[in-house]
């Protein structure tokens, strides 16, 4: 535990991810170079508040309960308090921190057990920041926790308990671009334009269903980004969603804009309204390489040419292994040579298997419902397997297909009612990102 004492100056301190396309990057073969070029701001920052302005309801959003009856009487953020700040480090709780402060168990339950927020207590993280706030007997009236830099938890005592809210602090929002070559690896040209490593898996994830990032980048490949960051007092908080990017592979180029239509539904589409997204994922693992692709070859346990109907994937052993499409379980156990085996039927003509698991993950059951992306089981090499791997085929009307080129059905399309609202969304930002190309020609040149 850290603590700084009298005095309280409240630290500085995400976005849905729309989906994992299981495969891996972290093989990718090459180095960068890139070009970042400055953001722009698209609100104004608001300034911090003094601690009773800052936890107090006016002017900022926030969620409150009481777990008692109050009874009129004046808060305590009218009285004299003296207030102690107090960091987590590893392996500290609670009940261990608030001791350490002369604050009897009673108390600790009551702010865990009686209030809405309280339970939020119990999984404290080492570097989240707790102030205090004690009158002059040395009882706590105020604690203020820190969960993460735009969310704050107050809990108050009253004459009867304590009350709890959690205020939402405002972000400022800016966007930002950045260009990149790829010589190496798609991580180090990410790094070299100044991305995070968040924004660039969300890069690769975007585009994930055309390009298999172990595989298939090549030198001079060259990306195009848009994205949200939020700040705090001019400080970086996190960067949020990818908004628009461009992505030339071997000479094909690949675009996506992120869109939320008037429903609340948000996904990544091209310039055309065409989903990016496929029905199910080009590989199910995060794979390192491929030991055996699709077609005649000879079997490494029973050396016999075989016909191989699928593709086997190496991963580390326990690497999660993904439902590439939504689907039900059909299979779930032992199959020979195939060891622990999982079977999924997708609608009426696709199915997809995947064999050699080390264990299959709780809870997913035959005749379970799974969505694509969800974890069904880990690498392993159950049954004839020369080594740590997931066999993985793809069926069409029942006749193996190869995984690694078989046309995938696409997603859902921007519906036609909301085609002209999209158009109002992609049309600037692939206006940005052509001006981008440009520019980063320009000063590669």
């Amino acid at each position: 535990m850290t603590r700084q004492a009298d005095g309280l100056c409240l630290s500085s301190g995400p976005f849905r991810k729309l989906g994992s396309a299981g495969t891996s990057i972290a093989g990718a073969l090459l180095i960068l170079f890139a070009i970042s070029g400055p953001g722009w701001a698209d609100t104004v920052p608001s300034g911090e508040a003094p601690i009773d302005d800052l936890l107090s309801s006016n002017g900022v959003a926030s969620s409150a309960s009481t777990a008692t009856k109050q009874s009129g009487e004046s808060s305590d953020t009218d009285r004299q308090l003296t207030w102690h700040t107090v960091t987590v480090d590893s392996g500290d709780t609670l009940s261990r921190l608030l001791a350490n402060e002369g604050i009897s168990p009673a108390t600790v339950h009551q702010l865990t057990q009686t209030t809405e927020h309280g339970g939020r207590l119990a999984t404290l993280r080492p570097g989240e920041v707790i102030h205090l706030g004690l009158d002059a007997d040395e009882a706590l009236r105020q604690l203020v926790h820190e969960p993460s830099a735009s969310s704050r938890l107050r809990f108050e005592r009253h004459d009867e308990g304590f009350s709890s809210r959690e205020t939402e602090i405002p972000l400022e929002r800016r966007v930002h671009h950045a260009s990149g070559t790829i010589r190496h690896s798609l991580m180090q040209a990410g790094n070299a334009a100044g991305l995070g490593d968040g924004t660039t898996l969300d890069l690769a994830h975007i585009f994930a269903w055309d390009i298999d990032f172990a595989l298939d980048l090549r030198k001079g490949d060259r990306f195009h980004v848009i994205y949200e960051s939020f700040y705090l007092d001019g400080d970086h908080v996190r960067d949020g969603a990818v908004l628009a990017a461009k992505f030339v592979n071997r000479g094909d180029t690949y675009r996506a804009v992120r869109y939320t239509d008037p429903d609340g539904d948000t996904d990544y589409f091209t310039p055309e309204g065409t989903s990016v997204r496929r029905a199910f994922l080009r590989a199910p693992v995060e794979y390192t390489r491929i030991t055996s692709g699709f077609g005649p070859r000879r079997h490494p346990e029973l050396h016999e040419i075989r016909d191989h109907t699928g593709v086997d994937y190496a991963a580390a052993p326990g690497t999660p292994i993904r439902a590439t499409g939504d689907g039900r379980l059909v299979q779930r156990g032992w199959n020979g040579g195939y060891g622990r085996t999982v079977v999924i039927q997708h609608g009426e003509r696709y199915r997809t298997l995947y064999a050699h698991l080390s264990r299959f993950r709780a809870g997913v059951d035959h005749g379970s419902r799974v969505s694509q992306g969800d974890i069904i089981g880990y690498v392993g090499e159950s049954g004839l397997a020369t080594g740590p791997h997931v066999h993985y085929e793809f069926l069409i009307d029942g006749i193996h297909r190869d995984p690694e080129t078989v046309e995938l059905p696409s997603g859902d399309p921007v519906p036609h009612e909301y085609r002209d609202h999209f158009a109002a969304t992609a049309s600037p930002l692939m206006a940005q990102l052509e001006a981008l190309e440009r520019t980063h020609a320009a000063a590669e040149q």
